[in-house]
């Protein structure tokens, strides 16, 4: 604190002498070089006798007053101070600002404060002399040739480091003095900033560079000083570092340093001689043994304390590569005994196609048995066995013994001909039915003679595929499913023929109903069951119609209401339909394109995609609203799917935008005229309301002006947020003509207050959302400003109190124009620390209770601070602080207690965390011990490979990778299902390490999926067991109905005959 109060001191002297050469060559003089600002300077023609006359001219007494405002001080003194009489009638208002800079660089900001506060005429030793006037004057007559003049590109540079840097000065490029340091760099300024910063503090800093930007030069040479020490403190730590380690040793230190553990260790680290024998890649090795085994922080204690501990660790590794190798040797010569022929090697890629999923080697036993079957056969077979016995059973059942299916074959070829019994009978009676309404009344239908041969059933499938099926087919493969049938698939004769859209729409009415699953194995086993799933599509469209042709009804009958809506509806977006005839142009359609694409789904679509044409002509934003509307709605998979099977979703969408959007203007107006209500109501709140700059009272009646668009752009830019907004991004209007620091600052307040990813959503949506906080931000400013104005009145009040109490002993000891002598001994580190706490006081010399404290460190004075900041809140602490600093002893003990407290506990608990670890770390390894090692075989490794690919981490893995035989046998989508819920868990980050690091994590995942599934086939199977039940109750129901309308038909019956009733 000693050397920065030097350094700083030092500035300042070197500021009041030679910060300008021109006039430090010229004579002695009495006070600081004089900085006037642009445009004050005296003409070529002026002469020392003009300078003369106005230098005794005087100024009155308000001028005086006014000039010490304007100046560095800052002060606002009354017409009757003692002394301003006597340097009104001896200097200018000009020699009086210049003084007053004078001062400051001379004694500090505080100092000279508190010494023009005590007597004005002070000024006067500090006013410049006549030789410094003529030698200014001499400078700028010769066409100021002494200094270069810097070109305004270079001049603008430099205005916006600075206001880049923690000052945030915005300064004009004509400000005084920026030429001089424009031949510095930008991070070069940005750094003096800093070191001003830190060496004066923030206030005295602003005024040093509003004074005189060339404070900056003194700063940026310390600056390069410190760069240079620390490039040579870093270069010879490097040299010591490599000079200590010896040669036999370097590649140990260096495999320390790549390892897991990242240590840097000394040449003389404990045990480093004991493993220089081992190679870095089992050094590497060990370290990831003991990181397993241990944890990352008792590793690298252990390391540190004895590096001989790895090489038991060493010798884990090898056998643990040793055992892998020798699993993996195992597992290639297994491979090539089990090898699929080609007579089964179809049989196992429909197993694997099927909704089984199944994938079997080619020793499965059965799979012989089956290689006579064609695939679609084989399909169809999965397909019922799953239906009779569920998933989990079918799959046990066909991987125990795969010629199981030979039985389910047999009834799938049996349920396939019957289906195609009825389908041929059904077409015959259709075909039947169409002739007789053709023929002329009186005929009916030719006989059609039995020796005729009947169209088989299956001869759609011997004859070329027709363009009516390969439509069905693309259709199926762009609907939500993505699902490529061949053109021979089952069940695609029945829906041949019907179009795209109605295709797709069956298919997401599919999956609405049951799930994507399910509808994704319905659709595979047999595509008919689309045609059902378009009879209800059909019937909603029908329905709907049936509804809009109602309303349509409804609005005719409201002429006069539709005339009016239909003249307000031609400017806005709202019947997509009316523009869906034709095509949209390929500018619009692009303009589209691009819009989905920057909207939250990130879709690509294609020019010619479905519904584009609906939505031609709506604006970019209309389209990105309605997307994220969709969004909310729907959940963002199900908008990217609605919007990839149709664009024309989007027009509904846009409707209940706008429909928003109106609903918002409407408050926003019904808002404004309560708020001009309440503005005349009380005219003195409104006053105050105009005259405070509040974000929220811009009015955006009209757009913002590029400049200010731009600079509030860049405001944005450099918040916390790092946002880039468009010039006519919604919201900017509202907060035209805010201060860029305040645009700042309402962005941190919204950080702070939603988080940083909200926050950023709030303002990419609508940058109005900034007015709000800056409304915050305000109240805030002026909360802190009001306690601070209220502790500094209270510790002037304390002040001058003790002032009056020894006045006697103050004026004999020192003279009222000297300032106050600087802290010394334990009161100076108590100050700093303070300073340095969260309260950021700064406090003077002889304040209260600072003899109270001056005995405790520096840590115990922050830490002390910051507990009182909790227990108090931070106005609270500060004003009692500035009350009396005697405060922080209660604090700092307490503080103390809480350490040692918490100290103690985690102490506890790392014991009880290290006895459970070293517990669960025996019953690890005497399981791991007892388990044989499995090896995995090739098949299997590379379908687990392939599955691992597949997955939400898309890693992709070694063959021999550790801890694929922990999961040897697992079937893919059981494998994919782990790692999505390691995703959910963890994270995708840690859940991608985890597996890359150990794929053998993915069995207690697998566990718990097998649980979950478990679960939900329990619950699965009671809600079918409940509706079986339900639908046997009716079934009943309409049975015993039955039986009693028939009694009472026979009652009837024998009635009537008998001729009783």
């Amino acid at each position: 604190m000693q050397a920065s109060a030097a350094r700083a001191a030092g500035w300042r002297s070197k500021l009041g002498s030679g910060s300008r050469p021109a006039l430090g060559a010229s004579a002695p003089s009495t006070g600081a070089a004089v900085a006037r600002p642009a445009g004050a300077a005296p003409s070529a023609g002026t002469t020392a006798a003009s300078a003369a006359a106005s230098y005794v001219s005087g100024a009155t007494v308000a001028g005086a007053v006014e000039a010490i405002k304007r100046s560095p001080l800052g002060l606002e003194l009354p017409s009757n101070h003692p002394g301003l009489a006597l340097i009104s009638s001896s200097m200018e208002e000009d020699e009086i600002s210049e003084a007053a800079l004078n001062l400051v660089r001379t004694h500090g900001l505080l100092d000279a404060k508190a010494m023009v506060s005590s007597d004005v005429a002070v000024l006067e030793q500090h006013k410049a002399s006549r030789e410094d006037i003529q030698a200014f004057e001499s400078a700028a007559a010769d066409g100021g040739s002494r200094r270069p003049r810097a070109s305004p590109d270079a001049l603008q540079t430099v205005v916006d480091a600075i206001k880049r840097s923690p000052l945030m000065l915005e300064l004009p490029t004509t400000h005084p003095g920026l030429s001089a340091i424009s031949a510095l760099a930008d991070d070069l300024i940005v750094d003096a900033v800093v070191l001003l910063v830190r060496e004066a503090g923030l206030l005295d800093a602003k005024a040093l560079v509003i004074s005189d930007v060339e404070v900056l030069l003194e700063a940026a040479e310390e600056v390069l000083a410190n760069r240079e020490a620390e490039a040579k403190a870093a270069a010879a730590a490097a040299a010591a570092e490599e000079a200590a380690v010896p040669e036999d040793l370097a590649h140990v230190v260096d495999a320390l340093k790549r390892s897991p553990l990242m240590l840097t260790v000394g040449g003389d680290a404990p045990g480093l001689a004991a493993i220089a024998g081992l190679s870095d890649d089992l050094i590497v090795a060990a370290t990831v043994v003991l990181l397993r085994e241990h944890g990352l922080m008792d590793a690298k204690a252990m390391v540190v304390e004895d590096a001989s501990v790895l090489l038991a660790a060493a010798q884990k590794a090898q056998a643990i590569a040793e055992a892998e190798a020798a699993a993996r040797a195992a597992e290639a010569a297994e491979a090539e005994l089990v090898a699929v022929s080609d007579e089964v090697a179809h049989v196992a890629d429909a197993l694997k196609r099927s909704p089984l999923m199944l994938t079997v080697g080619g020793d499965a036993p059965g799979l012989s048995a089956l290689a006579g079957l064609p695939d679609d056969l084989i399909v169809a077979a999965t397909v019922v066995l799953l239906r009779e016995h569920g998933l989990m059973d079918a799959k046990a059942m066909v991987v125990e013994d795969a010629s199981v299916l030979l039985a389910a074959a047999q009834k799938a070829q049996a349920i396939a001909e019957a289906e195609a019994a009825e389908a041929a009978a059904a077409a015959a009676e259709a075909a039947a039915a169409a002739a007789a309404e053709d023929l002329p009344e009186g005929w009916g239908p030719r006989d059609i003679p039995a020796d005729v041969p009947a169209v088989s059933a299956f001869a759609a499938s011997a004859a070329p595929v027709s363009s009516a099926v390969a439509d069905v087919v693309d259709a199926i493969k762009r609907s939500p499913l993505m699902l490529e049938v061949a053109p021979t698939h089952k069940g695609l004769a029945v829906i041949a023929g019907m179009p795209d859209d109605l295709v797709v729409d069956s298919i997401t009415f599919l999956v609405r109903e049951v799930g994507w699953m399910e509808a994704k194995n319905l659709v595979a086993a047999d595509a008919s069951v689309l045609s059902e799933a378009s009879n209800e599509v059909l019937a909603i469209r029908e329905a709907e119609a049936k509804a809009a042709a109602e309303a349509a009804a409804a609005a005719e009958a409201e002429a006069a209401a539709a005339a009016a809506e239909e003249e307000a509806a031609a400017t806005v977006y709202a019947a997509p339909a009316a523009v869906a005839a034709a095509p949209a142009p390929a500018g619009e359609t692009a303009r589209l394109l691009d819009a989905i694409k920057r909207s939250p789904i990130m879709l690509e679509l294609a020019p010619g995609h479905k519904g584009l044409a609906a939505l031609a002509g709506m604006p970019d934003d209309l389209v990105i609203d309605s997307i994220t509307f969709l969004v909310h709605e729907a959940g963002w998979a199900d908008a990217r799917q609605l919007v990839t099977a149709d664009a024309s979703v989007l027009s509904e969408a846009a409707d209940e935008v706008l429909a928003i959007r109106e609903a918002e203007a409407k408050a926003a107006a019904e808002a404004a005229e309560a708020e001009a209500a309440a503005a005349a109501a009380e005219e003195e709140a409104a006053a105050q309301l105009e005259a405070a700059p509040a974000a929220a009272a811009v009015v955006a009646s009209a757009p913002v002006a590029a400049g200010e668009a731009a600079r509030l752009i860049d405001a944005i830019r450099r918040s916390p947020i790092m946002l880039e907004l468009s010039p006519n991004h919604s919201g900017l209007s509202m907060i035209a003509g805010m201060p860029d620091d305040l645009v700042i600052d309402a962005c941190t307040f919204l950080v702070r207050e939603v988080g940083w990813a909200e926050a950023k959503r709030y303002v990419s949506e609508d940058a109005e959302v900034l007015a709000e906080a800056a409304d915050e931000v305000l109240a805030i400013r002026e909360a802190e400003a009001a306690a601070a104005a209220a502790a500094a009145a209270a510790a002037a009040e304390e002040e001058a109190a003790a002032a009056a109490a020894e006045a006697a002993d103050v004026l004999a000891a020192q003279p009222a124009a000297v300032p106050a002598a600087a802290p010394a001994g334990n009161f100076s580190v108590a100050i700093d620390a303070i300073k340095r706490s969260p309260l950021m006081l700064e406090l003077p010399a002889g304040h209260k209770g600072l003899a109270a404290i001056a005995g405790l460190s520096d840590a115990l004075i922050v830490a002390g601070a910051t507990q009182l900041l909790r227990d108090e809140g931070l106005l609270d602490a500060k004003a009692l602080v500035a009350q009396d600093a005697s405060v922080l002893l209660a604090a700092a003990q307490k503080a103390e207690a809480i350490r040692e407290a918490e100290e103690a506990a985690a102490a506890a608990e790392a014991e009880a965390a290290a006895a459970a670890a070293a517990a669960e770390e025996e019953e690890a390894e005497a399981a791991a011990a007892a388990a044989p090692a499995v090896p995995v075989r090739a098949g299997d490794e590379a379908a687990l490979l392939d599955a691992i690919q597949r997955s939400p981490i898309m890693l992709e893995l070694a063959p021999g990778h550790k801890g694929l035989a922990a999961i040897a046998g697992m079937p893919d989508d059981l494998v994919v299902d782990s790692i999505t819920l390691l995703v959910r868990e963890v994270g995708w980050s840690e859940a991608r390490r985890y597996v890359s690091e150990d794929a053998s994590v993915l069995s207690e995942a697998a566990d718990e999926v097998l649980a979950i599934r478990e679960a939900e086939a329990a619950e699965a199977a009671a809600a079918a067991e409940e509706a079986a039940r339900a639908a046997l109750m009716e079934d009943l129901e309409v049975v015993m109905g039955g039986a009693a309308e028939r009694e009472l038909a026979v009652a009837g019956a024998s009635s009537n005959g008998n001729g009783r009733y």
